[in-house]
Order: C-alpha cells, then sequence, then structure tokens
C-alpha cells in the first residue's frame, strides 16, 4: 500500500476564528465541501455509491464476516500541532493573510484521485471555516516524502503538478545497524486505545503488546481495502514477542487529556456544528527489551497512520523516538 502527504498552505482572506483543536472542523469542513462537489443536487441520495468518491472517502463501509461493519477511511487530516495543547480554550484567531498549515495524507488507491479532494479543500476556503465562517484561500500546495519536498500547486499560477511523491513499503523495512533495546512515542494528539472492548486511561495499561495489536490491525485494514490486499505478517509472533517488552516507568510522561472539539458540518444557508469530546493520552511513551527493531517499519508506518479512535480528525498521531541513531527525531 502507498501513502503520500500532502502539506496545505492556507491565508485567511479575513478574521479567522478557529477552535483549539483544528482537526474535527477541518474534517467537517471538507466533507461537507466534497459532498456538494460529489452531489450537487442536495438531498438526493447517491445512485452510483461504488463510482462516487464521497461515498468512498467518507461513508466507507464493506459486508464482512456476515455483518456490515465500518472500514478506516482513506486519509488523514493532521492539523496543525498547536492543536494539541488541551489546555487551550476558545477559539485562536487567525489574521487576514497569515499562513496556517496542516497535513492530508492518503492511503492506497485514493491518492491517484488527489486533484478532486484538492478541490474540495479549495471549494472550502470559498464556503468559510470556523466561527464566523472566515474564507480562506489555498497559497501552495507541497507533497512531501521524508526530507524530500514537491510543490504540486502554487496560487500564482493555479495549475496542479502531474504526480504525488510516495511512500511504498519498502520505504519502511530499510536495514538497521544495530540492535535496538529502548524506544519512545511522542503522543502529539490524544491517543485513545482499546483492550477487549474496555477504553485504555491509565499508563500502567499502555503496554506495548496493546499498541502494537492496535497498530497492526490499522495498517493491515488500510492495506486490505485500499491497497493491494493483506500484508502477509507474522502477527501471533510480533504480539509474542511484544509482549515481553516494558514500559520504562520512570522515563515516560504521559498524561490523559479531554479536549472539547467542534466539527464543522457546515450548510451554505446556516452553520451547523456538532460538540463532543476527544479523550487519549499525550505525552511520551517509553518501552524498554531486546529485538525492538523487529518493530521498527511497523511504527514508522503508523506515523503516517495514526491509531487509535478519531484518526481521520488527526488523534492518535505520534512520532518515534528510537535509541538507533538512523531513527533520531
Amino acid at each position: 500500500m502507498e501513502i503520500a502527504r500532502l502539506r496545505f498552505v492556507i491565508t485567511p482572506e479575513q478574521e479567522l476564528w478557529l477552535p483549539p483543536y483544528k482537526g474535527a472542523v477541518l474534517r467537517g469542513g471538507f466533507g461537507q465541501a466534497l459532498q456538494q462537489l460529489c452531489h450537487p443536487r442536495r438531498g438526493e441520495g447517491c445512485r452510483q455509491r461504488e463510482k462516487c468518491l464521497y461515498c468512498y472517502v467518507f461513508d466507507t463501509q464493506a459486508a464482512r464476516r456476515g455483518s456490515l461493519r465500518s472500514i478506516p477511511r482513506p486519509y488523514v487530516i493532521e492539523p496543525p500541532l498547536e492543536t494539541s495543547d488541551p489546555s487551550l480554550d476558545g477559539p485562536m484567531h487567525y489574521r487576514q493573510g497569515e499562513e496556517l498549515t496542516f497535513h492530508l495524507l492518503l492511503f492506497g488507491r485514493v491518492i491517484d484521485y488527489w486533484p478532486t479532494l484538492f478541490l474540495a479543500f479549495k471549494r472550502l476556503g470559498a464556503l468559510g471555516l470556523g466561527q464566523g465562517r472566515g474564507r480562506f484561500r489555498i497559497r501552495r500546495v507541497e507533497s512531501v516524502r521524508d526530507h524530500e519536498v514537491k510543490e504540486v500547486y502554487a496560487e500564482d499560477t493555479g495549475a496542479l503538478a502531474a504526480g504525488l511523491l510516495r511512500l511504498t513499503p519498502a520505504a519502511f523495512f530499510r536495514p538497521v545497524e544495530q540492535p535496538v533495546s529502548l524506544l519512545g512515542l511522542q503522543l502529539l494528539t490524544p491517543t485513545q486505545l482499546t483492550q477487549e472492548n474496555r477504553t485504555v486511561n491509565t499508563k500502567t495499561d499502555l503496554a506495548f503488546h496493546i499498541v502494537v495489536r492496535r497498530l497492526l490491525g490499522r495498517l493491515s485494514d488500510l492495506a486490505y481495502h485500499h491497497g493491494d490486499g493483506p500484508w502477509a505478517w507474522d502477527y501471533e509472533g510480533l504480539i509474542r514477542q511484544a509482549t515481553r517488552v516494558q514500559v520504562a516507568e520512570t522515563a515516560s510522561r504521559v498524561a490523559y487529556r479531554t479536549m472539547e472539539v467542534h466539527s464543522a458540518r457546515q450548510d451554505p444557508r446556516h452553520a451547523q456544528e456538532d460538540t463532543y469530546q476527544i479523550t487519549g493520552f499525550v505525552g511520551t511513551l517509553v518501552y524498554e527489551g531486546e529485538g525492538l527493531e523487529v518493530f521498527l517499519p511497523y511504527l514508522r508506518m503508523g506515523e503516517y497512520a495514526h491509531i487509535g479512535k478519531k484518526t481521520v480528525q488527526g488523534a492518535g498521531w505520534y512520532r518515534l523516538l528510537s535509541s538507533a541513531p538512523d531513527w533520531q527525531y
């Protein structure tokens, strides 16, 4: 399964007031704009679901094992990292012309449809975003692959460049020169995990095998539904090895946070906003054990895919920290 990351740089055309956690409002506005592009006749159901990009991106469901279950969406929105501060309260102000940056990550087949997704964000700029429906312009869009950057849209020219930089599985399964016995996960946005239908809400419950289970499950589902099919991983072997890894209690610094978020399911005739809460851990988790280098490819993929609940709006975003020199961040 291929992965592409797009960096959007936008500027308000007027004062823009956005909530501290912008992932939800960006996701809601993106969905509204894409729905208008794909379903111009408001109020009518989709008659070609199997060919409809909006249905594929936002209404992703599949019949599986005899029941209808939700499957992971083929995208993630990474909001500005200032949104990870749960102490912020009230809308944040952005002046006209001030730059604001966020990322859109695409998985598998949906990468080929990125020009239409770009048009949805451009339409969202005209509809307006946040309190007061402030309009914005897209100044530029960049395709990012590690440290390589390619500009694929510039407002000055208005043209879209052909092709995005893509990450393939081979980029993650690269050789590690030395054994790794210590690694960390810097949880940038609230990360909520579950184990046996129970929400994990204490640091002592953040066992490495739970992280690995949730991560491998998400990566496998993304590859199965949006890529070239399931990966041939030794799932059970990886889980067995993960159970021997311990949390480094003294080095880990995490806190369980609750953030109020606003989802802008906007209507051109009137503002419509849902308010709810996102909960999860933020901070740094450190794990210790032998043979941790085996898990590095999957953890690095997880930096793009995110982990846990509400991933499409940027929750479960982490950075990998490792004792191996090649993996320092």
